[in-house]
């Protein structure tokens, strides 16, 4: 932080004149200073002062001189300022907030001691500290201090923190202090909380936590919240340095002042560092600081010293300026200054983080910029700048993507991802949150403490849950006070002001009232207006301004909500304005011109006096207003309830009296005189009476409210009297013999009677009932007409069912009034049950028909459904006729009954048994409509094809535009002609109409696509029919097409649409020819370039140029930037007059060029004369000599050399030189050459052919300079010849066998070794020579040397490339296998093994070997194949190239090894489902042996250890598995290993036929069986999965007790293995709950957990939730062997049940003979079932493999039979 100099308020003296004390006040306007005359100054914000007055001594008697002022402290709200003096007196002046205001002592307080130290919390707390060391409170409104602690020594400072709710003071003896004065959030413990190591003078308190205290030691410590020391900076090593006198705290916390000898030390906490650092400033000539003050907004720091000039510095980190409307002055990271830069407003806020977060952006906001922004990284901060409320509410949002809403004056709607938070200004904690999606102000509305009629707070939200429900909120409890919901769409809504009303408009423009005022449940909104356009509250009121159409309507008084006042109006309803006892509606007419209208205020009045109880002032309007008002008569009502429940009963009775309610009125008067006349005894208005609260209450009806009023004064007699007054003679009795009255007996008499006289039979029989009259009882009930009481009292008491007379006539009575049912009851209870029967049926009752026909006629039961049936199909209840209808067998009807009740599933399973399908062959189409509308269009096909309706079935996939399908229904039952016949319609339909591209589909899935073409061809749609054509067409069709439809374009002279034809056609270039046909250059240009590019456009442009010639043809090519293009293009075109004749036009330098070029054309030409001229006149001559040359005409070249060229004369002759070198004519060589001074090229071709004597002639003759070095050279040359020791190999040879015919052997083999790479570059020669050596050595000095020699000399052959001859040395030398692996070594194989083979037999393994090796190294798969396949699919997996692998194998027989290798490394990478698809993709498999068996061993336990496989999808994945399996059962049959792979093959069979299972209706109990019967191979499956799959099954289909147990054992497991992965030992697991079954015990546990935790987790939770209910048995159940169900073996004793092949249980009952296994009859009966109605293909594979592994399955079972 830096300091900035601003400005001397205070110019210094010359002499010492210190300032005592300073203090801003906390508005920001003054600054207070005292100087040594005891003189306090008043300065404003620009430092000019504006008032001064004189302090006061404690005793007058003693003198100014007798004191100084110690300190001064200005009031929170800076009207008041209190002066500690040295005269143990402290003074509190009035100073007003004006300048110039009268300074008056509103307060003293005097001391014990001198007063050394003063502070004014913000929070209103005076303190100041004493000589004596007390710390006192000065109470204002007590005008006392009282003492708040006592220290040892002197105070020497005190100084608050930021939030003003406590103080540090420092003492003499160096103790700090903490003390609080109020409550605070960020509270710390109190008391001594450091002991400086000097007297603390300079002392603060940021809002770190941190105190920072200074003295005169010259260091400055900061000191923990518990007192241990954080940091220090010690300056005692600066000379210039002297003690701390003062300290003051940065307004925001974040930073303090400290002053020492002409210095300022300013500390501030680093936010990125998070510690304390400072900076200085330097103010010369200030001596020691006596004061500093930091103003409030943080802005000013102002600072004096001894000689009495008060210096003011600005703090500001950053200025900016938004919109130049606002300055924001960052004084601290924490605090801004938001100041308007124009307005009455200067000052600005204050915006400070309370938490010290760093403000990183300001921004204002709302209609009139009156609201702040500002974000912080955990928080943000709103704020009303006119009424100075600032909130900071806890916010973290990374991105800032809210939205924020300033609409209403009280409260900000903060939107953030989905949810609505209100942040009320002045509150620092968020009012509400709630999710919504709807961000539009208009669909929110809050209401805060608006027209507060009681004490209490009133908050109220209303906000959309959805686009049609309204949640209404209580902001203060935070609850929901309830929730409406609504028809349409609701686009506004508003609460009243006090938030007891709302009112909504939906998007039907129908507007809504709904009163808040009663419970959710009696909420019922009310129409008020449709067709609104505009609507709102009249402000300070409830009154309703809403427009609709060209009518405004204004509702005074919503209690009447028919009672709207009704004005037209010419224009739009703009705004309500209130102002001044005026409400006027502005209306924009015509033109934009506004009109307002006024309202009644009087009735404006009314409605807001009724709301806020002002009921005299309301009663006084009504009575000014003319008796002929229509809206009276409401408001009047309103006014007297309102005030008869408020208690203004005077008032209530005048409304009355004026509503002519007499009755109500009189009541109304007699309370009033009783309740007058009770206030007169006692006392108060009368309201407290008794008698005056019954009557009152009475009158509302509330006869309960009114009883307990009597029974709590003991006049019970009252109460018994009023509820007979209103003939509630039940109510009187009730209270009678509660309260033991005498009085009973006549009452009951008088009820009874009363009874009788009303016609309450029922109610007289219910008390004869209760009194033991039974017979009574029931004759009242049938005097009453009702039997069914009558009959309840019979069944009720038996005892009368013995009068079979009181019987019957109940019974008759009870037929009588339609209720045959309880007729039927009462009979059968009688034993009568041939009448019980006919009442049954009678009355529809038969249910209980039926269950005593099964009783009594079991024969008839048929006969009784089938009436059942018909009477449910008269009730039109057809749903529960369909089981009756089958009962009885009426099948057909059953249909029938099936379809009208719209169960077209069932009707389609029982339509599909029907085997007489003629008779409801109408049903087939009724069900085909049906399953076509629900788009089910595969049984609406089978449907109408049942039926015989094959067009309805074409026609349905035609409607759908399921054009493929149509047609192959039409065609499959139709001939192609009917089925095109039938097609054709729809086709030509869609073509009338236009829809061409569904008339396309549709005619292609025909074949007709000639059709088509034709189609689009006559509708002009050329792109279509060129499209079609290209893709259905031959090309040759196609072109002709183009052809075609181009021509007649042309013809019609449509160019563009010709041309787009073309183009799309790809044959651009003739819409180009069109164009130039045409003359239409610039359209064919145009064309060129967008579809042939740059080239085709030049190109086009070229060809124009050539037809306009001239200088037409000059001016377009320079228009296009051709020029040179086109001079170019001419040139290699052979347009060479036109490109001279440009040349010539445009470009004349370029003529040269173009004579060039033409030259060299007619060179290619053989025009050689003309080029000749060309090239002449191109200034290029030598290319003229070069033509001849290259011609061999040889007189022209030179003559044209010697023209035009001498330069080129000796190339010439050089040349024709060469061309007699050719002929071998060296006189004529010679001659020419020498000729062209080409002497040394002579003598040079003389040499290389050896005639060193005509070189010797020609250099004599020509160059005799050379003559010496020559003749040197050929000494030399001839001298080296002649020795012959180690020339060329031929030479050398040769004089090696001269040297061996003299016997000179020796001598030969040195020679022939003496050849070597250094002096011989033929490799040939040099092996020839050693070959040649060795052979002499062999034969002249032994087999030794010579081995000796052929290892050395071979070795280097090898190394010059001759391994041929090195094998040769070698196998001279009778060293086989050295020369065998040289060979080798060279590739050579053949060689190499035919030598192992005739010399060394022996070495053909290790050449064989060898081989193999050198294969692989080269990638010879093929090779290697044919002698080892084997060792070349290992290879090529090792290389995990698995393609070629498998080619290999495939092509040399080795399919098995390759499948071994490639599932066993998928294995490996934890791939097993991939490791079985290699299996799967390659049956049968070729062979199986150990390996193939260990493989698919390990796949198979891999697979079933695999989770989530239990399901649907997973079904081809146990295919595969299962069918491998089946292969090996069959091949493995007789051996060891088939138990295993029969144990496999059935868990895989199992987990295929429960995948098959799933979704299948009717076979989730088979899936769940299967999961059961596989915990009986968790020695193979994991525990945790099988128990896992097996616990959710059961509880999937409600089988707790089996899910609870199997859960439980899961969570056994899962902890013993989660006991084993922590290092623990194994724990032995409790088998109590499993003894009953044959499940292993004792199986191995899972390396680790195969289920996931999350599964692992909902196991848990479901077994805590039902494991406190009783209702669940917790253990298996059992079956009648006393195990469970599922168990194969009873006991040990008893051999084991034959497992059901479907479903892994016991064959207990019934079964069915699969092959050589069975299975449970039920059950295969339900998959048959299941696999005929649900045409699952699964399914039908399961059959399929039962038949291929079974062998055979029952007698009549088809496979493929649906």
């Amino acid at each position: 932080m830096r300091i900035k100099y601003l400005k001397s308020f205070l110019p210094a003296q010359n002499h010492g004149s210190k300032i005592t004390a300073l203090a801003w006040s906390p508005n920001n306007i003054k600054l207070a200073a005292c100087n040594s005359d005891r003189v306090i100054l008043l300065f404003d914000d620009n430092g000019d002062k504006k008032d001064k007055f004189a302090t006061k001594p404690a005793d007058p008697k003693s003198g100014k001189s007798s004191y100084a002022v110690t300190g001064l402290a200005f009031s929170p709200d800076s009207t008041k300022i209190a002066v500690a003096q040295s005269d143990h007196m402290v003074y509190v002046y009035r100073i007003g907030e004006d300048w110039g205001e009268k300074k008056v002592i509103c307060n003293k307080f005097s001391q014990s001691s001198a007063v050394t130290a003063i502070v004014w919390l913000s929070e209103g707390f005076l303190v100041c500290g004493l000589y004596d060391g007390k710390v006192r409170e000065c109470v204002l409104k007590a005008n006392k201090a009282r003492t708040l602690y006592a220290g040892n020594s002197m105070v020497v400072a005190l100084t608050p923190n930021t939030r003003g709710t406590g103080f540090l003071s420092g003492h003499i003896d160096g103790t700090i202090a903490r003390y609080y004065m109020t409550e605070d959030a960020f509270m710390e413990q109190q008391g001594r909380i450091a002991q400086h190591s000097v007297p603390p003078y300079a002392l603060a308190w940021p809002n770190t936590g941190h105190v920072i205290a200074a003295g005169c030691d010259k260091r400055i410590v900061v000191y923990e919240k518990e007192g241990q020391v954080a940091q220090s900076f010690d300056f005692s090593r600066e000379p210039q340095e002297r003690e701390f006198t003062v300290a003051c705290n940065a307004p925001s916390g974040q930073a303090a002042a400290f002053g020492s000898y002409d210095k300022l030390r300013i500390l501030y906490w680093d936010l990125r560092k998070n510690e304390w650092v400072y900076e200085t400033k330097d103010v010369k000539n200030l001596y020691s600081v006596s004061a500093l003050a930091w103003r409030r907004d943080g802005s000013k720091l102002a600072c004096t010293g001894l000689c009495g000039s008060i210096e003011v510095f600005e703090s500001v980190l950053k200025r900016t300026v938004w919109r130049n409307k606002f300055e924001m002055i960052y004084v601290a990271p924490s605090q801004v200054l938001v100041r308007p830069l124009h307005g009455d407003q200067p000052r600005g806020v204050i915006l400070r983080s309370k938490y010290g977060h760093e403000i990183s952006e300001v921004r204002i906001a709302g209609l009139n910029d009156q609201f702040l922004i500002a974000r912080t990284s955990h928080s943000i901060l709103l704020g009303d700048m006119t009424r100075n409320l600032l909130s900071e509410v806890p916010w973290v949002s990374p991105l800032g993507n809210e939205k924020f809403s300033f609409d209403n004056p009280t409260v900000c709607l903060v939107f953030h991802a989905g949810e609505l938070s209100l942040v009320e200004y002045g509150n620092n904690s968020v009012l509400a949150s709630v999710r919504t999606e709807f961000m539009n102000p208009h669909l929110i509305s809050v209401r805060i403490n608006e027209r507060q009629m009681r004490d209490e707070e009133n908050k109220k939200l209303a906000y959309l849950l959805d686009l049609k429900t309204v949640s209404i909120v209580d902001l203060i409890s935070g609850s929901v006070v309830g929730q409406m919901s609504h028809d349409a769409r609701i686009n506004w809504l508003e609460l009243s002001e006090p938030a007891d009303k709302l009112l909504f408009r939906d998007s039907k423009l129908r507007l809504w009232l709904l009163p808040l005022a009663n419970h959710p449940r009696a909420w019922h909104k009310i129409a008020l207006l449709a067709n609104c356009s505009f609507v709102q509250w009249v402000s300070g009121s409830d009154v309703v301004v809403a427009q609709s159409g060209s009518v405004l309507c204004v509702w005074y008084n919503l209690d009447s909500t028919d009672g709207a006042t009704q004005v037209p109006i010419k224009g739009d309803v703009v705004e309500v304005t209130r102002d001044e006892g005026k409400t006027e509606v502005v209306v924009e007419e015509a033109r934009g011109q506004k009109v307002a209208y006024a309202l009644d205020e009087g009735m404006v009045e009314f409605g807001t006096a009724l709301q806020d109880g002002n009921f005299e002032r309301a009663l006084k309007y009504l009575e000014s207003l003319s008796p002929n008002d229509d809206a009276q008569e409401t408001m009047w009502r309103s006014l007297a309830a309102m005030a008869q429940s408020g208690g203004q009963l005077k008032i209530a009775h005048r409304c009355y009296e004026h509503l002519g309610n007499k009755a109500r009125a009189a009541y109304l008067e007699k309370t009033i005189k009783i309740a007058e006349e009770f206030a007169g005894k006692f006392g108060g208005d009368g309201l407290n009476c008794p008698e005056v609260q019954t009557r009152l209450l009475m009158l509302d009806k509330q006869f309960r409210a009114a009883e307990e009023v009597y029974l709590q004064s003991g006049d019970v007699s009252s109460a018994i009297r009023m509820y007979e007054q209103f003939c509630m003679y039940e109510e009187a009795l009730d209270v009678a013999e509660r309260y033991g009255s005498p009085e009973q007996g006549a009452l009951r008499q008088k009820l009874d009677k009363w009874y009788l006289e009303t016609m309450q039979e029922d109610k007289a029989g219910e008390r004869k009932e209760q009194e033991g009259l039974y017979v009574e009882a029931v004759d009242l009930y049938l005097k009453a007409e009702m039997p069914k009481k009558a009959s309840r009292t019979l069944l009720k008491e038996t005892s009368l069912l013995q009068d079979e007379m009181l019987v019957g006539k109940v019974a008759n009575a009870l037929g009588k009034a339609g209720q045959m049912d309880l007729a039927g009851d009462l009979w059968s209870r009688v034993s009568r049950q041939d009448k019980a029967l006919e009442c049954y049926k009678k009355g529809g009752a038969f249910a209980k028909a039926v269950q005593i026909c099964r009783d009594t006629r079991p024969n008839d039961v048929v006969k009784l459904e089938g009436e059942w049936a018909e009477y449910l199909m008269g009730q039109r209840q057809f749903d529960a006729a369909i089981s009756h209808f089958i009962e009885a067998g009426h099948t057909a009807k059953a249909l029938e009954a099936a379809i009208k009740a719209g169960q077209w599933k069932k009707a389609k399973q029982i339509i599909e048994v029907i085997e007489d399908k003629k008779g409801v062959k109408k049903y087939f189409n009724i069900l085909g409509k049906h399953f076509a509308a629900e788009k089910d269009y595969r049984n609406a096909e089978n449907m109408f094809l049942e039926g015989g309706a094959v067009t309805e079935a074409v026609e349905m996939y035609s409607n759908t535009a399921q054009w493929e399908k149509a047609w192959k229904v039409a065609t499959k039952h139709m001939s192609k002609e009917e089925a095109a016949k039938v097609l054709n319609i729809p086709a030509e339909k869609m073509i009338g109409a236009g829809k061409f591209r569904e008339a396309e589909k549709l005619l292609l899935v025909m074949g007709q696509a000639g059709r088509v073409v034709e189609m689009y061809r006559e509708h002009k749609r050329y792109d279509e029919m060129c499209r079609v054509a290209s893709t259905h067409l031959s090309v040759d069709e196609c072109k002709q097409l183009q052809q075609v439809a181009a021509a007649e374009l042309q013809a019609s002279k449509a160019w563009r649409a010709s041309e787009k034809l073309l183009c799309t056609a790809g044959d651009w270039k003739a819409a180009v020819a069109m164009y130039r046909a045409q003359g239409m250059w610039d359209e064919a240009l145009r064309v060129a370039k967008s579809q042939g590019g740059t080239s085709a456009w030049r190109n086009i442009a070229f060809l124009w140029a050539m037809e306009l010639g001239g200088q037409a043809a000059v001016k377009l090519l320079d228009r296009l930037a051709l020029l040179d293009f086109a001079i170019e293009h001419a040139c290699d075109n052979y347009q060479f007059e036109f490109a001279f004749d440009l040349s010539r036009q445009a470009q004349p330098a370029k003529m040269s060029d173009i004579h060039y070029k033409y030259a060299l054309a007619l060179e290619d030409d053989g025009k050689f004369q003309d080029a000749e001229e060309h090239f002449i006149k191109s200034g290029k001559p030598k290319e003229a000599v070069h033509m001849y040359v290259h011609g061999q005409n040889f007189e022209k070249a030179l003559k044209i050399a010697e023209e035009f060229s001498p330069e080129d004369v000796n190339d010439v002759l050089e040349a024709q030189a060469k061309v007699a070198l050719a002929h071998n004519d060296l006189s004529t060589f010679e001659a020419l050459m020498i000729r062209a001074h080409r002497a040394e090229i002579v003598i040079q071709q003389y040499k290389e052919n050896g005639n060193w004597m005509e070189a010797l002639r020609v250099c004599r003759e020509h160059l005799p300079a050379k003559l010496g070095t020559l003749e040197a050279q050929y000494k030399r040359e001839t001298g080296h010849r002649g020795r012959g020791g180690g020339g060329e190999g031929a030479t050398v040879l040769a004089e090696a066998r001269k040297l061996e015919e003299a016997g000179q052997q020796q001598r030969a083999i040195d020679l022939l070794l003496r050849v070597s790479p250094k002096n011989c570059n033929d490799p040939t020669a040099i092996a020839k020579a050693w070959v040649r050596a060795v052979e002499l050595v062999i034969k002249y000095a032994g087999e030794d040397e010579a081995r000796k020699i052929a290892k050395n000399y071979g070795s280097q052959l090898v190394e010059i490339g001759q391994h041929a001859a090195a094998a040769q040395i070698l196998l001279s030398a009778d060293l086989v296998q050295e020369a065998v692996e040289v060979l080798m070594a060279a590739g050579e194989w053949n060689k190499a093994r035919k030598i192992a083979q005739q010399l060394e037999p022996s070495l053909e393994k290790f050449v064989e070997k060898g081989y193999k090796s050198w294969l692989k190294s080269q990638g010879q798969t093929d090779q290697l194949a044919d002698m080892d396949v084997a060792e070349a699919i290992e290879m090529l997996a090792q290389q995990e190239q698995w393609t070629k692998c498998k080619q290999v194998a495939q092509e040399n027989g080795g399919l098995s090894t390759y499948l071994v290798l490639h599932a066993s490394h998928l294995l490996k990478t934890g791939k097993p489902l991939e490791a079985l698809e290699v299996y799967a993709s390659n049956q049968p498999i070729p062979t199986l042996d150990s390996g193939t068996l260990s493989t698919v061993r390990m796949i198979a336990l891999a697979i079933l250890s695999l989770p989530n496989l239990s399901d649907a999808q997973s079904y081809e994945k146990w295919v595969s598995l299962r069918n491998i399996l089946l292969q090996m059962s069959e091949d493995f049959y007789s051996t060891q290993k088939y138990p295993e792979i029969r144990t496999l093959l059935t868990l895989a069979h199992f987990c295929a036929i429960r995948s098959a299972c799933r979704g299948v209706d009717g076979l989730e109990s088979l899936a769940a069986k299967l999961s059961i019967a596989l915990l009986r191979f968790t020695d193979v499956i994991p525990s945790d999965k099988a128990y896992f799959e097996a616990g959710m099954d059961a509880k999937a289909l409600g089988w707790d007790s089996e899910a609870f147990v199997f859960l439980n054992r899961l969570l056994d497991v899962c902890e013993a293995i989660e006991e084993v992965e922590s290092g623990g030992a194994p724990t032995l697991l409790d088998a109590t709950d499993l003894q009953c079954t044959d499940f292993p015990v004792d199986a191995p546990l899972p390396r680790k957990m195969t289920i996931s935790h999350q599964e692992l987790e909902e196991a848990r939770e479901w077994l805590l939730a039902v494991s406190m209910d009783q209702k669940i048995d917790q253990n298996l159940p059992l079956d009648f062997r006393g195990v469970y169900a599922a168990c194969l073996q009873a006991n040990e004793a008893e051999p084991p049940v034959e497992m059901c092949i479907l479903s892994g249980w016991p064959v207990l009952d019934d079964s069915v003979q699969l092959g050589n296994n069975v299975a449970i009859k039920q059950e295969w009966n339900n998959f048959l079932l299941a696999s005929r109605t649900s045409h699952a293909m699964p399914l039908d594979d399961v059959l399929k493999f039962l038949a291929k592994w079974c062998g055979k399955l029952p007698e009549g079972f088809q496979l493929g039979l649906k």
